[in-house]
């Protein structure tokens, strides 16, 4: 059994939310006896459906997944919701990011996209190694909160254990499934949940899809041939992670992400997420020549450096002349930004009340128009009430002429008759 949202103040609908589905709810709550911690409330009609995905999030206790707090249950609109309160990402989604990046003035370079590429096969890693499929791995179910873009994985409602997955139909979007997965009746594996992490890897790098297309059926061959092209702009190491996962042939592709995750580059920054250090402070090296041996494959596709392809303009000779290391200009540089980021995301938060507060007023505005017009239609009644009560008027006017002239008439006949008698007596 749920609570119900007695606890909760509404703050406003989620992007992904209808109010007229009843399958799918999504509200900004704020907890009423803890101040300002906001939560998600993600509700529909289907009680065990809902119980299932929270039962699972549940058990998934991971800095890189969604944390899930309580069951809760409630009517509206006529009917019973059922749901779970969940944790907030507060800078949207990673669709959001990459679409604000992607037009962004701000140089998008690999290092920033290690950041998030790791938390990811961090998160993703744990989830495999649970032996749970998530299927459905996509932009707009991983979430982004804080200001260092910490990587929330989410929306587990189409993930299944492994080995209960019996054949399955074309689940999760198409644009982030295997090309054996467009066959009439596929099983779903770990391997699948890799392809969807390379496409995932993929739009991190280079800011798009790698199979996007204005036609979904050049869209679905490219997929279906396992074509794509790599910017003229890449990010070796990037490549390195997308080629292993996106493998036309399942017996190519990386095994699950838990592999995925010893690639040296990756595990180093997996390492210092462990060791809870903040992606904004992560110690950027390259791996040795031991650990490159004992990579997940064949590691001659590496770059010799991260640091040599991503060193800002008019840093290339710093360290030689300076003696001050890269590292700590970077960190110097990050220092710098700190101050930036808090505006950000105060900026971020006004943003979500602002929204709050014009929601508010095109509500009140609604309820004013609903009085204008009633007012308006009142009016309207009152100005043919008077329109009648003139036409009565008009109407008793008349008929008191009429009234009057018969009067008269009759006075001068009743006179006549008096004169005559008068006059005969």
């Amino acid at each position: 059994m749920g609570k119900d949202l007695a606890h909760y103040s509404y703050i406003q609908a989620l992007k992904g939310s209808d109010e007229d589905d009843p399958h799918q709810v999504l509200w900004l709550m704020k907890e009423n006896t803890k101040g300002k911690n906001f939560v998600v409330m993600k509700a529909g009609i289907e009680n065990i459906s809902k119980m299932n995905e929270f039962l699972l999030m549940k058990k998934l206790e991971h800095q890189n997944i969604v944390k899930v707090y309580e069951m809760v249950q409630f009517p509206f609109n006529s009917y019973f919701y059922y749901g779970f309160t969940m944790q907030w990402g507060d800078q949207g989604t990673l669709a959001d990011f990459i679409r604000l990046q992607a037009t962004s003035v701000w140089l998008w370079i690999e290092r920033d996209a290690f950041k998030l590429i790791s938390q990811l096969v961090y998160g993703m890693s744990f989830i495999h190694q649970q032996k749970l499929i998530h299927n459905d791995i996509r932009p707009k179910n991983i979430f982004i909160s804080g200001i260092g873009n910490q990587l929330l994985i989410g929306d587990f409602k189409l993930s299944v254990e492994s080995g209960k997955t019996s054949n399955i139909i074309k689940k999760g979007n198409s644009r982030f499934i295997p090309p054996v997965c467009f066959g009439s009746m596929q099983v779903y594996n770990f391997r699948t949940d890799v392809w969807a992490v390379g496409v995932v890897i993929y739009m991190i790098s280079y800011l798009k899809n790698p199979f996007e297309d204005d036609s979904d059926f050049q869209m679905v061959k490219k997929i279906r041939e396992g074509q794509y092209e790599t910017p003229a702009r890449n990010f070796p190491n990037c490549d390195s992670l997308i080629k292993y996962c996106l493998q036309k042939d399942p017996a190519n592709r990386v095994e699950d992400c838990c592999s995925l995750a010893k690639n040296p580059l990756i595990s180093n920054f997996i390492s210092q997420l462990e060791a809870k250090i903040h992606p904004n402070n992560f110690q950027f090296e390259k791996p040795k020549e031991n650990e490159r041996e004992n990579s997940i494959k064949d590691s001659s596709d590496y770059s010799e450096s991260l640091i040599t392809d991503t060193t800002p303009p008019g840093f290339e000779n710093t360290t030689e002349t300076s003696g001050i290391s890269e590292q700590e200009i970077w960190n110097m540089i990050n220092r710098k930004l700190d101050p930036l980021w808090d505006c950000v995301s105060d900026l971020q938060k006004n943003k979500y009340n602002t929204s709050a507060a014009i929601k508010t007023l095109q509500k009140d505005v609604e309820v004013l128009k609903t009085k204008t017009q009633d007012i308006n239609e009142n009016a309207a009644n009152h100005d043919l009430t008077v329109d009648n009560l003139v036409d009565e008027k008009e109407q008793l006017k008349i008929e008191n002429e009429t009234f009057s002239r018969s009067k008269y008439i009759r006075n001068q006949n009743h006179y006549k008759k008096e004169e005559e008698i008068i006059y005969w007596v």
